[in-house]
């Protein structure tokens, strides 16, 4: 979510602002987002220059640019700027972590050699001490989000910044681009901005995509809008931030809490004292149903070591080697409330995760964490995780990698550091990594047909000091040319490069390039009749000629005559099978993609037209069908034959005439009772033949019981549960069922109660239930559940049963929302659990969102909460858009502050359950709301709400 700022004129700096007569645009993208790596190129295409504002850590993770993507992007004249370690929420920070965030992160981005002079604030969110921060690390300004009018929001505000702006640490914008953000609305931020004197103007965007995210705009939209201002009068323009602000890059800032050393012992897994196949400090983990295998092996990254994991069967769970979870002779020490950075390489072809884990004050190993998905590799990758802040009671630390498919994984070379600390790092004898990229992106194991501009890119926590590479298969190490911008191979080549970073640490890696010579082989064509080879033989009907050609740089066109002309000077364009109807002579010709040429020519005899009818035949069991009664079910086959080829076969089974009404066939198909089956059949000189036959089939007794089943939530029943089970019955048979009954008493259920969908059990019962198909044959099964006392759940009214002033706000609820959009609230009878839902319905929509969560008061209904600990919530719903949990906190002033929200949930079309943790509650906190939101036009209704401690 991006928060948007609008400053009040109360807010606003007071010295005098400028008007300016010239307008300037920065086009700025926000989170290092993978997608946004095509913009250098729209960008560039108009003699444009974008800034990226980049996260250090995030460089090379799955969803977001390399670090050679970024390298690319400022070699080609865009802007890098900062924009913290974890993109994070600096008010919510302390002073040191705010330091931490914005200074590790620009030094990190020197160090890599970035040129970074502006920061942009995660969210929009800021105050004075982070204004200041920023500042002291050495940034000459920072972009807000908001503050500038926009589309109706934020009245009073200024319509854009003097040049240059008044506080270059609170730079305002309009509001970010969102998927509802219309064109006409991007270029009215630039109008505004020109009927109002003139200024400067940051347009904030996110992903550059087709719907992919609520913060979205699609690369037709950028470019319309970028060829707009591309035609705007001389005085507005589209330049950098460090354009219009300048300076001088600062030095990174060096008394900043550091970074800590590598927490781990033993974490290039090279010791192994009891040769137990398990590295010293190390130990192996895992859940659920599965088998694995794990070895150490000598294909590692660095050393002579690494761990393999190897998953072999897999119906749930998963495995991992984490670091050894013991009372601290091999297990970290932590810091409550410090983040922990964690950094491995790994192949795998399966998807892992980093899977973190604390002590706590009582002894026990508690699973805390574990990072989105890793992408796959066939060599190794170095992976980067930030942990949130350590809970309260945390006191030690066990971290490693998990798969949870059948497949390989191989690690190594592990490292974790304290990012909130402050201790010295040891020194660093860790290699960088280095790889190798062709035309921005992963290099293709097959032959490119045109020159590959090659980048090289490496990567270390003490930074890169150079990279070397050779094009002649030498050794770089000796004869390597010093790498500083892509260059170009134009035929097979293999580039070995060696990255070395300032510790004299390296790593070589080798990568062979296929590039294809010119083509001047000319395609391969062919004419065919009918769907095969043309006959020289006469036809005695119309004939469907295909034309077909092949080559390995593809077919640029096929064009044919059939009047004996030239076909490469009047030949009809080949789009189609086309049909002779008498003797021709097709010349045709293809045309490659390097425009070599292949012409063939083919002359298709047609003589007199044919009017013999084809003969027609019906076949029951794959032999004559018999006059007498079938005792079953009958496969019916239709089979014609005719000198000119068949047609169609049509068909009936209620009496009907199948010239008109019949079914095409295509296979044999069954009849079960008594039928009469019409056929008719064409052949390619359109002449028929039809047929009747009556099959007679007797009904047979029905004997067998019906299937029936009992699921608990979904799922198949397990015995115990610690909350109330949503039990649901099915049964099925070949004469269909005519009714279930159950009881919950352990009593027959031939008399129980009617079964019509799901119920909830409460507490522990006996289901005993049975089911009767239309032939009068039974089916019984029996299921206990048990229900043990589980945590309880703070919500009152979960259920949204009671509405005592009948509002159709459930009783300890309340409606909320923002934006311009019109919705309503009802309460329904289309519930989950019990007689009532709510359901919001957004008729109209232009921004924000709507929401219903439980009651915001004074602790009547709030459910009070604990500082430092997290809460748990479910709900079940079903919604035609995406909706999200949102969850508010009342402070110690008495006042509701919006606190964090899930990621997007699925839409679904029947009730599924959602489930959402929060982050530890902040200072202050006293109380809590919580509820589904929506964010678009569409439908949501939410039942069974429940909310928990989390353990």
């Amino acid at each position: 979510m991006i928060a948007s700022a609008c400053v009040a004129p109360s807010e606003q700096a007071t010295t005098n602002e400028v008007v300016n007569a010239r307008t300037v645009v920065s086009l700025t993208f926000d989170d290092t987002l993978a997608d946004q790596f095509q913009v250098g190129d729209i960008a560039a295409a108009r003699g444009m220059r974008a800034v990226f504002y980049v996260n250090s850590p995030r460089l090379g993770t799955a969803g977001y640019m390399t670090k050679a993507q970024v390298l690319a992007l400022e070699q080609a004249g865009h802007e890098i700027g900062g924009h913290t370690l974890s993109h994070a929420n600096l008010p919510t920070l302390s002073t040191d972590q705010m330091r931490t965030e914005i200074c590790n992160d620009r030094a990190a981005l020197l160090a890599q050699g970035f040129r970074v002079t502006s920061f942009a604030y995660p969210f929009g969110a800021d105050n004075a001490t982070a204004q200041q921060i920023v500042r002291e690390c050495g940034y000459n300004s920072a972009r807000d989000v908001g503050g500038l009018r926009s589309a109706g929001a934020c009245p009073g505000c200024p319509w854009t910044n003097p040049v240059p702006p008044t506080n270059l640490y609170m730079v305002r914008t309009n509001d970010s681009i969102h998927t509802d953000t219309t064109l006409q609305t991007m270029q009215q931020y630039v109008i505004d901005a020109e009927n109002n004197g003139g200024g400067y103007v940051p347009i904030v965007f996110h992903h550059v995509c087709d719907g992919c995210n609520p913060d979205s705009v699609s690369r037709a939209t950028l470019e319309a809008f970028l060829d707009w201002l591309q035609q705007r009068a001389p005085g507005t323009q589209v330049g950098s931030v460090d354009q219009e602000i300048g300076g001088s890059v600062q030095a990174a800032v060096t008394d900043s809490p550091g970074l800590s050393g590598n927490l781990i012992v033993n974490p290039s897994l090279e010791d192994d004292a009891d040769a137990n196949q398990v590295p010293d400090c190390w130990q192996r983990g895992g859940y659920g149903t599965n088998s694995a295998t794990y070895s150490l092996v000598t294909d590692a990254a660095d050393g002579t070591r690494a761990q393999r994991i190897d998953v072999t069967s897999l119906s749930s769970g998963g495995r991992r080697l984490v670091t050894a979870q013991d009372s601290g002779a091999c297990a970290p020490e932590v810091t409550v409330g410090h983040r922990y950075t964690m950094t491995a390489s790994y192949k795998s072809n399966v998807a892992p995760r980093f899977s973190v884990y604390y002590r706590n004050t009582s002894g026990q190993w508690v699973w805390f964490a574990e990072s989105s998905a890793l992408p796959t590799s066939t060599s190794y990758r170095q992976a980067t995780y930030t942990t949130p802040p350590m809970p309260s009671g945390a006191t030690m630390i066990s971290v490693g990698l998990t798969i949870f498919a059948v497949g390989t994984i191989t690690m190594d070379q592990y490292t974790l550091v304290d990012i909130d600390g402050s201790s010295t790092p040891p020194d660093d004898t860790t290699p960088p990594s280095v790889s190798i990229a062709c035309d921005g992106t992963v290099c293709s194991p097959n032959a490119y047909s045109e020159p590959v501009s090659v980048s090289l890119a490496g990567w270390d926590f003490s930074g890169i000091q150079q990279i070397r590479y050779t094009t002649n298969g030498s050794d770089p190490a000796t004869s390597g040319t010093v790498y500083s911008s892509p260059f170009t191979v134009s035929s097979t080549t293999t580039v070995r490069a060696i990255a070395t970073d300032t510790e004299g640490n390296s790593s070589t890696l080798s990568k062979t390039i296929r590039v294809t010579t010119i083509d001047t082989t000319p395609p391969t064509l062919s004419i065919s009749c009918n769907g095969t080879a043309c006959s020289t033989t006469p036809y005695t009907s119309p004939v469907s000629v295909t034309l077909a050609a092949a080559d390995a740089s593809g077919i640029q066109q096929i064009r044919y005559t059939t009047n004996g002309a030239d076909p490469a000077t009047s030949g009809t364009l080949y789009t189609a099978p086309f049909t002779v109807s008498s003797t021709t002579t097709v010349r045709a010709i293809a045309v490659d993609n390097a425009s070599n040429a292949t012409t063939l020519s083919r002359t298709i005899q047609i003589t007199a037209s044919d009017t013999m009818p084809p003969a027609l035949s019906i076949a029951c069991n794959g032999m004559a069908c018999e006059a007498t009664p079938y005792s079953g079910p009958v496969s019916v086959s239709l089979m014609a034959t005719d000198a000119s080829g068949i047609q169609q076969i049509r068909y009936t089974t209620n009496g009907a005439d199948p010239a008109t009404s019949g079914t095409l066939y295509t296979a044999p198909f069954t009849v079960s009772s008594t039928t009469t089956v019409r056929a008719i059949a064409t052949d390619n000189a359109g002449n028929t033949t039809t047929l009747s036959q009556t099959i007679q089939v007797s009904a047979a007794t029905d004997t067998t019981p019906p299937t029936l089943s009992i699921a608990c939530n979904g799922a198949a029943c397990s015995s115990t549960y610690s909350a109330p089970v949503s039990v649901s019955l099915s049964a099925t048979d070949a004469s269909g069922i005519a009714e279930i009954r159950y009881t919950l008493d352990g009593s027959d259920p031939v008399a129980g109660t009617p079964y019509s969908g799901p119920f909830t059990v409460s507490a522990s019962a006996t289901v005993r239930a049975t089911a009767v198909d239309n032939a009068g044959n039974r089916a019984s099964l029996s299921q206990a559940i048990a229900i043990t006392a589980g945590p309880v759940n703070l919500l009152q009214n979960a259920s949204l049963e009671l509405d005592a002033d009948n509002n159709q706000v459930p009783d300890c609820w309340q409606r909320g929302g923002y934006g311009t959009n019109t919705a309503t609230f009802t309460l329904v009878s289309d519930a989950f659990d019990g007689a009532r839902a709510q359901n919001v319905t957004i008729t109209s929509f232009s921004s924000g969102g709507r929401r219903l969560v439980s009651a915001q008061d004074s602790g009547a209904c709030a459910p009070a909460i604990t500082v430092g600990r997290s809460y748990t919530m479910t709900a079940y719903y079903k919604a035609t858009v995406q909706p999200r949990f949102s969850v508010y906190y009342r402070d110690a002033s008495g006042s509701w502050v919006w606190f964090a929200e899930s990621p997007l949930l699925p839409t679904s079309s029947t009730y599924r359950q959602a489930t959402y943790t929060t982050p530890p509650m902040p200072s202050g906190a006293t109380a809590i709301s919580v509820g589904l939101s929506i964010f678009n036009l569409g439908s949501l209704t939410a039942d069974a709400y429940t909310l928990v401690e989390a353990p």
